[in-house]
């Protein structure tokens, strides 16, 4: 990797540190450049805080020839900081998504009257129980 090109992400990540998780800001006055005095096009305004949350839903849960049961479920919804900035004949990308970062599986048992002889069936389903804002493409347990 070229040194222009190194600075380039080195800014990239001194962009995304404009405001942590925490919503620290750095000292007033300061601004990432992409090299030889340039800097980036995008303000803290632009930038925003990103934010994910979860949310309560109901889950049914079926089965052919079973009685179908509610359970209580979480989803993710949010906004996450996503970049694609041209460079050269390269570009720089990042991408950040809500997505579960920790769930657990819980069992459901359906009773299944229908079925020759009537019967059981148990499925596991995941509950989400934690989100956040992390790189796109990953699997998170």
């Amino acid at each position: 990797m070229r040194y222009r090109e190194k600075g380039l992400i080195l800014s990239m990540f001194a962009l995304l540190a404009l405001v942590d998780s925490q919503g620290n800001k750095p000292a007033s006055g300061w601004s990432p450049s992409i090299g030889k005095g340039k800097e980036f096009p995008l303000t803290r305004h632009d930038l925003g805080q990103p934010w994910c949350r979860m949310k309560q839903f109901e889950q049914t849960i079926r089965r052919r020839g079973c009685e179908e049961k509610t359970i209580l479920n979480n989803l993710c919804y949010g906004q996450c900081r996503s970049f694609y900035i041209p460079y050269g004949r390269k570009t720089f990308e990042s991408c950040s998504t809500c997505t579960p970062v920790s769930s657990k599986i819980n069992t459901v048992v359906l009773n299944c009257p229908q079925r020759n002889p009537p019967s059981r069936v148990v499925k596991k389903v995941k509950i989400i129980t934690y989100c956040s804002c992390r790189v796109c493409g990953k699997t998170y347990s």
